[in-house]
C-alpha cells in the first residue's frame, strides 16, 4: 500500500475521477487514492488483468514445469489463442478497447486515474500509440508507475494485432 500512497502524492489529486479493475490489488490501490483525494471510484470489469487460465497464480517456472507442452507453444504470446481457461490477447484488446470507449463516453472532459494491471497497460499503450508487436512484449509499466494519456473523441486506434512498425503517434504518453 506504500506504492499507492506514493502514487497519491505524486499525482497530487489531479484527478476528477478514479476508475479501477475489479481485481483486489487494484481496488485496494483505488481505495487509498479515493481516501486521500476524497473521491469515489468506479470499478470497470473491462480493465481486469488478463486471465491466463491454467497458468493463473503460477510463476513462469511453475507454469513451464506443470504444462511443458503448452509452454513450448508460447501460448500466452499468440494473438487469437489463450491458455486453456484463459483469454487470448485479441480478447483482452477487445475488452480494454471497450473500456476505453466507456471512459471516453462517460468521463469526457475529466481527468481520470485508471488503476489497472501490467498487461492492461500494455494493451492501452498499443491501442493509443501503435506499439509494434515486439515493443508490446518489451514494454512494462512498473507497480506504482503512472503514464498520462489524453483520450479525445476518435483518437483511439482500431484494435488489432500490434503493427509491424510503430508509425502511429497520435497520443503521447508521459511517465
Amino acid at each position: 500500500m506504500q506504492q499507492a500512497a506514493d502514487l497519491a502524492r505524486l499525482l497530487q489529486s489531479r484527478a476528477d475521477a478514479i476508475v479501477c479493475s475489479p481485481r483486489l490489488r487494484a481496488v485496494q490501490t483505488a481505495e487509498v487514492l479515493a481516501s486521500t483525494w476524497h473521491l469515489p471510484f468506479t470499478i470497470l470489469e473491462a480493465f481486469a488483468e488478463r486471465n491466463v487460465g491454467v497458468y493463473e497464480g503460477l510463476t513462469k517456472d511453475e507454469a513451464r514445469l506443470a504444462y511443458p507442452d503448452l509452454w513450448q507453444q508460447d501460448i500466452t504470446r499468440q494473438w487469437d489463442t489463450g491458455p486453456p481457461g484463459g483469454e487470448s490477447i485479441q480478447t483482452v484488446f477487445e475488452r480494454v478497447a471497450a473500456g476505453l470507449a466507456t471512459l471516453e463516453k462517460d468521463f469526457a472532459g475529466r481527468n481520470v486515474v485508471l488503476v489497472a494491471h501490467g498487461f492492461v497497460a500494455k494493451v492501452i499503450r498499443a491501442l493509443l500509440t501503435g506499439l509494434s508487436w515486439d515493443a508490446f512484449f518489451r514494454y512494462a509499466l512498473k507497480n506504482g508507475q503512472a503514464e498520462h494519456y489524453t483520450l479525445m473523441q476518435g483518437l483511439m486506434r482500431d484494435f488489432g494485432r500490434p503493427s509491424a512498425s510503430c508509425d502511429r503517434t497520435a497520443s503521447q504518453p508521459r511517465s
